[in-house]
């Protein structure tokens, strides 16, 4: 089970990515997770992650909505709005956001076995405001932005369930448009499940969940040749 965000400041240029998970089956051993990612104006990065066992992190429900903590970093969630903060050596990164839309239901992917994924946008977009800082820094005003936060579980652990995802979102426009996109293994014969989303004024106008996405113009990652990464697709 991970709760997901992505947020894009344009008044100041930052971006910042961020996962949130609670991982029971496969190689989780109910462990906690958060994965996030600084990205400024010039370029540099922060990756800020952390782990912890069972009896070192926390999930209590919560009058107004549950709390996740493991170690320095805290997730909060209520019906209409989501603050995070994270932080180790690398970084710091606090954001509060505001939902402009009731969240958005789209149908699960049934798996082998009987099992299921299940995909639930919590804010199909969300008006943001936030903090950063880069070790030695001073921390840095986001200023106002958007962003979109969405769960995602299952039985099956993602090592087990996808070789390949996709996700964009795009914060400007009329039109604002989200694709979140994975590639099951070969146990379940590769299937593709992708969910478009069309939204105006923070509202979802339009959306499918059973088109197909087709990758091209391919290019290896330089870290990790044996990764492709596609230049281009089509919805």
């Amino acid at each position: 089970e991970s709760w997901n965000y992505v947020f894009r400041f344009p008044e100041s240029g930052y971006t910042v990515f961020s996962q949130f998970m609670i991982s029971n089956p496969g190689l989780g051993k109910h462990r906690a997770t958060v994965v996030g990612i600084l990205v400024a104006p010039d370029g540099r990065r922060a990756l800020i992650k952390n782990g912890r066992a069972r009896d070192n992190w926390s999930y209590l429900p919560g009058a107004k909505g549950p709390e996740l903590r493991i170690a320095k970093h805290i997730l909060r969630m209520t019906p209409d709005s989501h603050s995070l903060h994270m932080e180790n050596s690398r970084g710091r990164v606090t954001i509060d956001s505001v939902s402009l839309s009731d969240p958005f239901f789209p149908p699960a992917v049934a798996l082998r076995g009987g099992a299921i994924f299940e995909r639930i946008i919590l804010a199909p977009r969300m008006e943001v405001t936030g903090t950063a800082a880069f070790p030695g820094e001073e921390p840095v005003d986001l200023g106002r932005g958007r962003g979109v936060a969405y769960l995602e579980r299952s039985p099956v652990a993602d090592h087990d369930r996808m070789v390949s995802r996709l996700l964009v979102h795009t914060f400007q426009g009329e039109v604002e448009v989200s694709i979140l996109e994975f590639r099951g293994t070969k146990k379940d014969d590769y299937r593709s499940s992708a969910l478009l989303l069309l939204m105006k004024e923070g509202d979802v106008v339009f959306h499918e969940s059973s088109a197909a996405v087709e990758y091209s113009s391919f290019h290896r990652d330089g870290k990790a040749p044996r990764y492709l990464i596609p230049g281009a697709f089509s919805f």
